[in-house]
C-alpha cells in the first residue's frame, strides 16, 4: 500500500512539473499603431488600411475591392516572429466579404520562403471573432528551403484573395 501512494504521488508530481511548463501568450500587434503595416494589391485591384474601434483599443481594416477581377489584396508588415516548440498565433477578426480565400502568410528573412494558414472559401461575420491557428495549421507553401517546417518570420501579411470576388473588408486586432 506504501508503495502505491508512492507511485500516486509520483505520478502526481510529473502531472504537475508538465503543466507547470503552460506558455504565456504574448502581444505581436495590438494594432494601436498603423505605423509599421502597408497595403498593396495586384493589378487593377484596389486595397487601402485605415484605423477603426477595435476589439480592444484600436484595430486594423483592410478594404479592398476587386473591381471585377480577379487578384488578391493585402496588409503587411516588417515582423520579428520566433515561434516556441508547441505555439498557437491567434488575433480578432470581423467584417464584410463575399467568399474569398484567407491567407496569414509568413515570410522569412529571405524573402523567399513563405509559410502560411489558407482559408478558401472564407466569410467574415459582423463580430468580432477569435481565430487560432494551430502549429500543424501553418504548412510551407513554397522556397528553397528544403525544412518544411514554420520556425518564425520577418514579415506577416493578411490576404484576401479572389473567390467569389466583389468589394469588403475585414479589420484585425490584437495578434
Amino acid at each position: 500500500m506504501a508503495i502505491l501512494r508512492a507511485l500516486t504521488g509520483l505520478m502526481m508530481a510529473l502531472i504537475l512539473t508538465g503543466t507547470a511548463r503552460a506558455q504565456t501568450a504574448e502581444t505581436v500587434d495590438s494594432f494601436d499603431s498603423l505605423t509599421p503595416w502597408s497595403a498593396d494589391a495586384s493589378t487593377d485591384v484596389s486595397s487601402a488600411i485605415t484605423a477603426v474601434p477595435g476589439h480592444d483599443g484600436q484595430a486594423m481594416r483592410l478594404t479592398y475591392d476587386f473591381n471585377g477581377r480577379s487578384g488578391y489584396a493585402f496588409a503587411a508588415r516588417a515582423i520579428n516572429l520566433n515561434v516556441r516548440d508547441n505555439y498557437e498565433i491567434s488575433f480578432w477578426l470581423r467584417g464584410a466579404m463575399r467568399p474569398n480565400t484567407l491567407e496569414v502568410k509568413f515570410v522569412d528573412a529571405s524573402g523567399e520562403n513563405v509559410h502560411w494558414r489558407r482559408v478558401e472559401r472564407f466569410e467574415a461575420t459582423g463580430d468580432w471573432t477569435r481565430y487560432t491557428i494551430k502549429k500543424r495549421q501553418i504548412v510551407r507553401a513554397w522556397g528553397p528551403d528544403p525544412d518544411p517546417a514554420f520556425r518564425g518570420a520577418a514579415r506577416i501579411e493578411f490576404v484576401v484573395t479572389a473567390g467569389e470576388g466583389g468589394a469588403g473588408f475585414i479589420d484585425l486586432d490584437q495578434l
